[in-house]
């Protein structure tokens, strides 16, 4: 492969990963919504605080994943920086 098909692929998979981190955190703030309604509407005993609970796992969750998909964006940007034109020249 080339650096130009390099410096191609690596932007269009930063953007991909960039879109996917927004999905994650779209995604995650609604299932923690939903388990906290969930919870507040609930007539079982300590039901409010089971879904304090798991609204709070699931920010958790969604805080790890979105910063591992950020991880993965930051990883091929740099790829593009390092194959942009002028880079490997000394």
């Amino acid at each position: 492969m080339d650096i130009a098909t390099i410096h191609k692929n690596a932007d269009r998979v930063a953007s991909i990963f960039n879109g996917l981190s927004i999905f994650v955190i779209v995604v995650g703030a609604a299932t923690a919504v939903l388990l906290l309604i969930g919870g507040f509407t609930s007539d079982a005993d300590g039901a409010i605080i089971q879904g304090i609970a798991l609204a709070l796992v699931a920010v958790i969750y969604t805080a790890i994943t979105w910063a591992g998909v950020q991880l993965a964006a930051l990883v091929a940007g740099y790829i593009k920086v390092r194959t942009s034109a002028g880079a490997f020249e000394r």
